[in-house]
C-alpha cells in the first residue's frame, strides 16, 4: 500500500511537534447540536470546535513517510488507522493548543451570547457584569461576538483578551461611585494645562 499526499487546506504558523490522541474519531457521526444552530445564526459557521481530519494513513506506513505525515499534522488532524481497528489522531502541538483555546473560549461564550442582557450576571463566570447597565451588557455581548470571530479567523487572541479586560475594568469603575462620578463629570476647560516638551 502506498501513501500519497492527500488534499487539504494549509494552516499557517504551526510547528511539527506532534500530539497524539486515541479513539475512533472517524466512526463517530457529527451530532447536530444547539451549538451548531447558534454558530450558523451568529456567523461562526466556519468554526467547528473540533479538529478536522486532513489526511488518513495506515499506522504501519508512518515510518516510511514521516515528513509527509508530520507536514499534514501541522495542517490538521492526521488519522492513523491500525488493522486491529484502533485509530490515532496526530496533530502538531501548536495547532492543538490553538484549537483547544478556540473551543474553550467559544464554549464559555455561548451561554452569555445566547442570554438576554438582563440575565448575563446570573451565568457562571459573569457575575462581574452585574455592575454594568443593561445597555452596556448588550454592547459587551456584541463586542465579544466580534472579538471571537476575529480571533477564530486570525488565530490571534490578543484583541479578544483586551476586549474582555476592558469590559472588566469598566465594571470595576462602575462599582466605585467616586471614581465613576469623576470620570463622568463635565470637563473643566479652564483647568487645562498645556504640556510642552522641553
Amino acid at each position: 500500500m502506498s501513501i500519497g499526499r492527500p488534499r487539504g487546506k494549509a494552516v499557517p504558523g504551526t510547528t511539527d511537534q506532534p500530539v497524539v490522541a486515541r479513539g475512533n474519531v472517524a466512526d463517530s457521526p457529527p451530532q447536530k447540536t444547539r451549538e451548531s444552530d447558534w454558530r450558523a445564526a451568529s456567523g461562526l459557521e466556519s468554526f467547528t470546535g473540533l479538529l478536522s481530519i486532513v489526511a488518513t494513513y495506515p499506522k504501519s506506513g508512518v515510518a516510511h513517510n514521516q515528513s509527509v505525515v508530520f507536514d499534514d499534522a501541522a495542517r490538521g488532524g492526521v488519522l492513523l488507522r491500525e488493522r486491529a481497528g484502533r485509530n490515532f489522531v496526530l496533530v502538531s502541538e501548536e495547532l492543538y493548543v490553538r484549537q483547544a483555546r478556540a473551543a474553550t473560549e467559544t464554549i464559555a461564550l455561548l451561554p452569555m451570547l445566547d442570554s438576554p442582557p438582563e440575565r448575563i450576571p446570573e451565568l457562571p463566570g459573569y457575575a462581574w457584569t452585574a455592575d454594568l447597565a443593561v445597555v452596556d451588557r448588550a454592547s459587551f455581548q456584541h463586542e465579544s461576538l466580534l472579538a471571537l470571530r476575529r480571533a477564530l479567523e486570525e488565530g490571534d487572541w490578543h484583541g479578544f483578551d483586551r476586549n474582555r479586560d476592558r469590559w472588566r475594568d469598566t465594571a470595576r469603575v462602575m462599582v466605585d461611585s467616586d471614581l465613576r462620578d469623576r470620570l463622568l463629570e463635565d470637563w473643566d476647560e479652564d483647568g487645562e494645562v498645556e504640556i510642552r516638551r522641553p
